[in-house]
């Protein structure tokens, strides 16, 4: 498979990814278990089989992390796992992201928090680069790489972990 391909068909659907990254904005702040149902959807649209998790912190294994138990927030955070199983043949990959859970401060904002609004070819609003944009960027990927008849060697992992 050419990269060209997947990248044409990316480029053919990038008006379909900014509305869905729209889209996102719009539901952030209706609440973490909304958007992350979005997010679930959004996996299952690619192929993905999903688990819909609400964890403590505490509960996902650490490995040479800076947070420590008396840093972390002891609610418990929901997390959107999609897996795409490969045909065995090859190593498993893991793409991560997260909505932002930062408090918002809209003091220095000069467009809509929760609109989307595009200018100049620039998408503004709450968690658009940190990390929305990460989410429809995977889904996206996933989606041109179906389209373009790839079939995975190994499992691929498309994780959406709340972060705060």
């Amino acid at each position: 498979m050419k990269p060209e391909k997947v990248f044409a068909i990316i480029d053919s659907k990038q008006e379909k990814f900014i509305q869905q990254l729209k889209q996102l904005v719009q539901i952030y702040p209706k609440g973490e278990e909304i958007l992350q149902r979005k997010v679930e959807s959004s996996l299952e649209s690619v192929g993905c089989e999903v688990e819909f998790l609400k964890l403590h912190s505490t509960q996902v294994q650490l490995h040479k992390e800076f947070a420590v138990e008396e840093a972390i927030d002891m609610t418990k955070r929901i997390h959107v796992i999609g897996k795409i199983p490969g045909s065995g043949d090859g190593k498993s990959l893991m793409l991560i992201t997260h909505p932002d859970a930062d408090p918002i401060n809209p003091d220095d904002w000069s467009q809509p928090l929760h609109e989307g609004v595009v200018e100049n070819g620039k998408m503004y609003g709450w968690a658009v680069a940190d990390d929305l944009a990460g989410i429809c960027i995977m889904t996206g990927a996933v989606e041109a790489l179906n389209k373009a008849g790839y079939k995975p060697k190994g499992d691929l992992y498309l994780m959406c972990a709340s972060a705060k």
